[in-house]
């Protein structure tokens, strides 16, 4: 999730378990464990290509983070003024291995296992930001770090504590609804005649009521939609067709074409356009995140200018330059109308 609810979360814990041992200094050091992970995100001003490999990748792996409990246990240890490492590193493990947890839940992907395995494992629960998550434990938190009084402090650990049991109930409800919206999402691809080989039904921003599907058929189709817990169950899907073509063979066999079909999980709608200086470029684009209000319209996309001779010579990623969204109010609207059944 987003970086700050993950600090929260890391603030909480240490809250909720370790604020009599260690002190006051256990909430920054908190924080500071949960936002670690995401730390990652410098890939990107490095080169945006390293950022679909890097992220949510060794930092979030349930394999590495153990061993920097560890590091980080040392550390509390001497700048904290109580407790010894041993409760520190404790603290940090929870903290750091909660954060991949929860990442879990959502629909970017998160290498847990790295560096063994590249595989990003999703669960579609959860929105990537879901305040309805994060606003009670941060309403706990802020409480905890005025608290004086130790009848203060008694209390904002038992109200930790109850945000965290609350976010559990909040992703499990997250969970049950995923299985209905993949329910309805399986029932309209079977009506339209839409045969897939992968799946992917992720709950749109801010909620996990509504939700967007992306399927993929053996011959490269896509099929896009939105699925509804509150509504009347799945629109029809729209099927975007791949362009192929020697200059779309030369951008999939190169190698950043090869590892942004892996990150977009294969489900890419594909187009060319050939330039004034005669090259191809081609746009693949990333269809699991598009737009509500044009489902078929992807938010992201890579561009590989090939030449003639099927070479790749120049190419980049970025949100689509024709398809900023300028438009929340009106997205947010279609958001309302998705839930209420508006639109199927």
């Amino acid at each position: 999730m987003d970086s700050i609810t993950q600090a929260v979360l890391g603030v909480a814990i240490a809250e909720a378990g370790f604020r009599q041992k260690l002190g006051r200094r256990a909430l920054v050091f908190g924080a500071a464990c949960g936002t670690f992970p995401d730390l990652d995100v410098v890939s990107v001003a490095i080169d945006p290509w390293l950022d679909l490999l890097a992220h949510r990748g060794p930092s979030h792996s349930v394999v590495v983070l153990p061993m920097v409990a560890l590091v980080f246990g040392a550390v509390g240890a001497r700048l904290g003024k109580k407790g010894d490492w041993r409760t520190w590193a404790h603290l940090a493990f929870w903290a750091l291995i909660t954060h991949p947890l929860l990442d879990l839940f959502t629909s970017f992907g998160t290498q847990l296992l790295s560096p063994f395995s590249l595989r990003r494992f999703s669960l579609d629960a959860i929105s990537i930001v879901d305040p309805v998550y994060t606003f009670p434990m941060l309403g706990a938190v802020i409480l905890a770090f005025f608290a004086g009084s130790s009848e203060w402090r008694a209390r904002t650990r038992r109200l930790s504590r109850m945000a965290l049991g609350w976010g559990c109930l909040w992703i499990g409800v997250g969970v049950v609804n995923h299985s209905i919206a993949a329910g309805h999402t399986d029932a309209v691809l079977k009506q339209a005649g839409f045969e897939p080989v992968a799946v992917r039904v992720m709950p749109l921003l801010f909620n996990h009521f509504a939700y967007r599907y992306a399927a993929r058929d053996a011959e490269g189709r896509i099929a896009v939609g939105h699925a509804s817990v509150t509504g009347q169950g799945a629109s029809e899907p729209m099927v975007v067709e791949p362009t192929r073509g020697p200059a779309v063979d030369a951008a999939l066999a190169h190698p950043m074409g090869q590892r942004y079909a892996w990150f977009a999980d294969d489900m890419l709608g594909i187009h060319t356009e050939t330039l004034e200086n005669g090259l191809t470029r081609v746009h693949l684009q990333d269809l699991r995140y598009g737009k509500m209000t044009q489902p078929d319209e992807a938010l992201w996309e890579a561009r590989f200018d090939v030449s003639s001779e099927g070479e790749v010579v120049a190419l980049e990623r970025d949100r689509r330059p024709d398809r900023e969204n300028q438009e929340m109010g009106r997205e947010l609207d279609e958001l309302h109308a998705i839930l209420a059944g508006e639109r199927f």
